[in-house]
């Protein structure tokens, strides 16, 4: 019976072994599901008192470690005013994915080798460097995905050798960030008055 599925197996595992970073990144992300109301509630607990150079710093740290942000964004719409609050969240961010594409192999989790980054990537060989960074940008405004994958393509789409390529992955990286998060604590700010 094993032999019959043997095949099968080893696609899986090919699938696996090619994407190994983003199937790495998954185990911690479900991981972090398993524990979202002990770490929201630790998140709200600890820093829900800091003044702003230190919530950026512990957004920092949570951001290249991949571990959920969420509570903190929203408790930066509480404590602090849209603009301040939108670029307590932007700047960590941003350093964040820097710091990954700096790092890929060990902040990044490796996504940049994986299969379909690659992909991914190949559609954008004949898309100029502006639009490039346009459809990063709204690539990065995009709340769901997480910030290695990002960088991920990032490196890929804007390959870091040039320092052209650098600025515009952090300018696409800063834009869309600061969108999603700007709409973020306004949704903040709105729930909180209902």
């Amino acid at each position: 019976m094993i032999s019959k599925y043997k095949h099968l197996i080893k696609k899986i595992w090919a699938l696996i072994y090619a994407n190994k970073g983003t199937f790495l990144l998954a185990a911690v992300l479900i991981l972090f599901f398993f524990f979202k109301d002990e770490s929201s509630n630790f998140i709200i607990n600890n820093f829900s008192k800091l003044d702003i150079v230190s919530f950026g710093l512990i957004y920092y740290v949570l951001g290249i470690f991949c571990l959920p942000t969420l509570p903190l964004s929203i408790i930066a719409g509480q404590l602090y005013e849209i603009i301040p609050a939108s670029l307590a969240i932007t700047f960590p961010v941003t350093l964040a994915i820097f710091t990954q594409m700096l790092f890929p192999r060990t902040f990044g989790f490796g996504i940049s080798s994986d299969q379909y980054i690659e992909k991914l990537a190949k559609r954008f060989l004949k898309i100029n460097k502006l639009k490039k960074m346009l459809i990063l940008s709204l690539v990065r405004a995009n709340p769901a995905l997480p910030l290695p994958v990002y960088s991920a393509l990032t490196l890929r789409v804007l390959p870091p050798q040039k320092k052209i390529n650098i600025l515009l992955s952090l300018i696409s990286a800063f834009l869309g960030t600061y969108l999603i998060a700007f709409i973020t604590v306004i949704f903040v700010k709105v729930s909180s008055i209902f």
